[in-house]
């Protein structure tokens, strides 16, 4: 059986895809700023646990100043890593890491499947089984759309931006963090 891909179905993949572009962006942005903000906790745990535990060994203050000074060590390293959890910078990491993955992954499919139009699938199909996948990474997203500056989802008429989607010159869009 041989499918027909109408103009609609397209418009609507694309405008899916360029929305999983930008997304992907943002959780990578997200995910590099995570990354960053996780270090300025993990350097000084690791610093500090360190000099805690060869604190005693040295042996420059008694032992009572060493241990009052060990113990204060060990508190800071506690409060370190309790505010790390409590920003939940661990999961939030892997979340945005996994998300950004799963935007490129499903950009990247639409791609392939519009640049191949198969005639041995079901377009209405395939733009369920999209829309579907893209619903449940938006609600899985902790991104709101209104962060991005262009939901082509939401816009009726695509007025200059025609050119910018159907052009073959889309590494502009792409690349184009200001855009997003």
């Amino acid at each position: 059986m041989s499918f027909f891909w109408d103009n609609n179905i397209i418009e609507v993949l694309e405008r899916i895809r360029f929305n999983s572009i930008a997304l992907n962006k943002k959780h990578t942005l997200q995910y590099l700023q995570f990354n960053q903000l996780s270090k300025w906790f993990d350097l000084p745990i690791i610093v500090c646990s360190v000099f805690s535990a060869s604190f005693q060994s040295l042996g420059i203050l008694p032992i009572t100043y060493g241990t009052t000074t060990t113990t204060a060590i060990s508190m800071f390293i506690t409060i370190l890593s309790s505010t790390k959890l409590y920003l939940n910078l661990t999961t939030n990491i892997n979340n945005e890491i996994d998300l950004s993955k799963a935007y490129y992954i499903l950009s990247i499919n639409i791609y392939k499947t519009l640049t191949l139009k198969p005639t041995d699938q079901n377009p209405r199909v395939y733009l369920d089984e999209c829309f579907s996948e893209y619903t449940k990474l938006i609600e899985q997203s902790s991104i709101l759309l209104k962060d991005i500056k262009k939901d082509l989802l939401t816009i009726n008429e695509y007025g200059d931006d025609t050119s910018t989607i159907r052009s073959n010159n889309s590494f502009n869009i792409i690349t184009d963090t200001n855009s997003i």
